[in-house]
């Protein structure tokens, strides 16, 4: 973390600093923005220095000016700015402490998101590697429960913390926009072995598929095709679901897309669901939801993140409450998952009920 640390610093320097700003734009009265490459990679995200604010571009604007000038740490040379940035460290360490939190008060997550224009490329990184840790705490909790029957409660608790922090990561990672510089991730991503939202809706808690909606929504379009490349192939029920809660949130949040994403999504699903007389309950609670896609959708309250609905069961009124629920966030901004206070946190016995929900049906992410 002390790498997104260190962009979060900066980033609140130059929010806050128009000072601090200049000393990274051109010499010259006319030198009004800069544009920089954030780190070393080439083609990674570039954002626009101005006088008045930042900027994260996408691609196809970022070169339109002059080349951009790499930022990263070690050309950081100015010692007045280099200091501004190592006093800021402590207050943004402890603003960032709070997303290892079930969830950060929702004025907590605003102000990180407000730092996210310079963070955004390394909050994306540290989700992977938190969701990366997730997946080597399971087999062990997992060999637990089938040895006695239950696991310690302070690694199901770092279990359950390190999944929510990759969501907060991830949301915040996607919430400055634009996210066009997300393309090269999807491009390079292995065909039907991952998504934008898998790492949380395989987790069956509603928060988590609300947020995991809500991170396909904010890779834009372009992350339809990782969906529908799921779809294509023969996948087990639980990706099926991954890539309509993905595929309905990228519609409900990008209305030039609504149409043909939804056309599309209901040739292969009828195309799965030929001769098959498996789950009618489930396939049309997504039929339903695919026509709700293309009406207005009312407004919701946060799911509770303590939450013991099943996004992936059909409800009393025939819905599946992970589609509508992705779909009322899809489009609004992150900020609003999140509760004005921090809830408490789960007893032991509570997470075990509702990590066990999701293991027992899914072991290897394949709802059967």
């Amino acid at each position: 973390m002390k790498e997104l640390s260190w962009w979060l610093s900066l980033g609140q320097v130059l929010r806050i600093s128009e000072a601090a700003r200049r000393k990274l734009l051109p010499v010259g009265p006319a030198a009004a923005s800069r544009d920089v490459l954030l780190g070393t990679t080439p083609g990674g995200p570039v954002v626009r220095i101005g006088l008045d604010r930042l900027q994260l571009l996408s691609p196809g604007d970022a070169w339109l000016t002059e080349r951009p000038h790499i930022l990263h740490r070690g050309v950081l040379r100015d010692p007045h700015l280099v200091a501004e940035v190592d006093a800021e460290t402590s207050a943004t360490d402890a603003l960032l402490r709070s997303i290892f939190a079930i969830a950060p008060g929702r004025s907590q997550f605003a102000a990180l998101a407000e730092l996210m224009p310079l963070a955004a490329p390394w909050a994306l990184k540290a989700s992977a590697r938190a969701a990366a840790l997730v997946e080597q705490l399971r087999p062990s909790l997992l060999g637990a429960f089938a040895s006695s029957g239950q696991a310690s409660s302070t690694r199901l608790l770092d279990y359950w913390l390190l999944i929510h922090v990759s969501a907060h990561l991830a949301l915040l990672a996607i919430s400055c926009g634009p996210h066009d510089w997300l393309k090269p991730l999807l491009a390079s991503v292995q065909p039907k072995a991952w998504t934008p939202s898998l790492a949380f809706t395989r987790e069956r808690t509603l928060w988590l598929a609300a947020a995991g909606a809500r991170v396909a929504a904010g890779f834009g379009s372009a992350a339809a095709d990782v969906y529908f490349s799921v779809l294509d192939g023969t996948p087990p029920l639980g990706r099926v679901f991954d890539a309509v809660v993905g595929l309905l949130a990228i519609a409900k949040a990008h209305p030039k897309e609504t149409d043909w994403i939804l056309n599309a999504l209901e040739e292969r699903l009828r195309e799965r669901r030929r001769g098959s007389e498996e789950f009618t309950e489930v396939w049309t609670a997504i039929a339903r939801a695919i026509a709700e896609a293309r009406a207005p959708t009312k407004a919701g309250k946060p799911p509770d993140p303590l939450s013991l609905i099943d996004p992936a069961a059909v409800d009393s009124g025939g819905a599946l409450p992970a589609l509508r629920c992705g779909q009322s966030f899809a489009a609004r901004p992150c900020r609003d998952l999140y509760p004005k206070s921090n809830p408490t946190r789960p007893h032991a016995g509570v997470l075990a009920a509702m990590l066990l929900r999701s293991w027992r049906l899914n072991p290897e992410g394949a709802m059967h």
